[in-house]
């Protein structure tokens, strides 16, 4: 509960933009709050608006999230609020965005709050995606790789005594190394198999036969084809966090 106390006792004046979408007018509504600075937590929160539109059909859903994940949003919410602020300013308490929320929520007869479950399990992909789920009768099978360069695939010794000597290209090096072998062996037992590496950083070269479609940065166009990428392949490896989800 740290970063919460603080942010209340130290609150921001900067003015937030927040963009309002409305699809259908709503007496009663359920507002699900996404507003999170970390991507996996923002994108967890989003999976329970399934729970809402399914259950409760009767309350308007509103989706208050972060701009970035807007392409994301299922149809059937009554409404969708966009804050358009960077993720790792969402640990700051912002009066003014605390404010124009208040606001609208004064237009409404009666307002919930979702409890917004940590890792809800009532979710269709394909509804937050809008692409169609892997079919396993397709052949070759795709492998992919999640790659990061913030939490690489090493040990925990190696990993602090590679940044004792503060080497991050020879974290990367050993990494990419160690991808390479792990589709190296898949490849002896699945000859067939097609290796894919995809993910943010795009440090070092990959051997010809590993397809690398990893990205410096990610747009929206950038996600929904990584999107597209996981929906091919048949299984997903990686080092765990926002990434993998």
């Amino acid at each position: 509960g740290g970063p919460l106390v603080e942010s209340l006792r130290h609150p921001s004046s900067q003015r937030v933009p927040l963009t309002r979408e409305c699809f259908r007018a709503c007496d009663e509504v359920i507002v699900l709050n996404c507003l999170d600075s970390m991507y996996g937590h923002a994108l967890l929160k989003l999976l329970n608006a399934s729970r809402h539109l399914e259950d409760q059909p009767e309350f308007g859903l509103i989706v208050l999230i972060p701009k970035c994940l807007r392409w994301l949003v299922p149809d059937g919410a009554a409404e969708v609020w966009l804050v358009d602020l960077p993720l790792h300013e969402f640990t700051a308490f912002y009066p003014d965005l605390h404010e124009q929320i208040a606001a609208h929520c004064a237009r409404f007869r009666r307002v919930f709050l979702s409890e917004t479950y940590s890792h809800p399990s009532r979710f269709r992909l394909s509804d937050y995606t809008r692409i169609s789920p892997h079919q396993f009768t397709e052949e070759p099978p795709v492998v992919v790789f999640v790659w990061r360069e913030d939490r690489p695939w090493l040990s925990e010794s190696e990993w602090r005594f590679l940044r004792w000597v503060k080497s991050p290209r020879l974290i990367l090096d050993l990494q990419r190394r160690r991808v390479t072998r792990f589709f190296g062996h898949l490849r002896v037992k699945q000859p067939s198999v097609r290796c894919r590496v995809i993910g943010l950083g795009t440090s070092g070269r990959f051997p010809a036969w590993i397809e690398d479609r990893r990205v410096a940065r990610f747009t929206e166009a950038e996600e929904r084809e990584t999107a597209r990428l996981c929906a091919e392949s048949r299984v997903g490896v990686g080092v765990h966090g926002s990434n993998m989800l």
